[in-house]
């Protein structure tokens, strides 16, 4: 019995220290989040809600971490009107938290936060750890201005193209 018991005090005690050292939680804040809006109390945020999102960023690193000079949170985030904003924060404790917020005008004016990429970076460049969105991506722009101009015998001969089917036909034959 004393055996199973120290046994079960070991596993509980190997699983429940956390290895993560960056977490990032994203929630939508809507005005059904407001306890006066289920429960029916006069409040002005009832009537006047906020709405918008954020990021919730968390944040526990190990001892080991102290042997850098300093580090740096360094938060990229997408939005979904394909803006991008970029910051950098130093990390000044251990353990900490921190809050990006996108509310009322400039959420709806940007649409919300589309993707994000966390990072914390100790001061030789190393990644100490990162979090990247699943929907991140690397952006493709394509520059309309270097359209190519021109008489359609200046293309290059990989454009020159003529299709081996007449006038009606399909691409299939059967």
């Amino acid at each position: 019995m004393i055996k199973r018991f120290a046994a079960l005090c070991l596993i509980l005690l190997f699983t429940s220290c956390g290895t993560e050292r960056l977490t990032v939680q994203s929630e939508y804040l809507v005005p059904e989040r407001y306890a006066s809006v289920w429960v029916g109390t006069p409040d002005p945020h009832k009537y006047f809600p906020e709405i918008g999102q954020r990021l919730i960023i968390r944040w526990k690193l190990r001892p080991e971490m102290a042997k850098y000079e300093s580090l740096i949170l360094k938060l990229c985030i997408r939005l979904r009107n394909y803006e991008t904003f970029e910051k950098s924060y130093r990390i000044k404790c251990p353990v900490g938290r921190m809050i990006y917020k996108i509310m009322n005008e400039d959420y709806t004016c940007t649409q919300g936060i589309g993707a994000y990429i966390v990072e914390i970076l100790a001061d030789d460049g190393t990644q100490v750890a990162k979090i990247q969105h699943h929907l991140w991506r690397r952006l493709i722009v394509i520059d309309d201005e270097d359209e190519f101009e021109g008489e359609p015998e200046d293309f290059p001969e990989e454009f020159d193209y003529e299709p081996d089917f007449r006038e009606g036909e399909s691409f299939y034959r059967i």
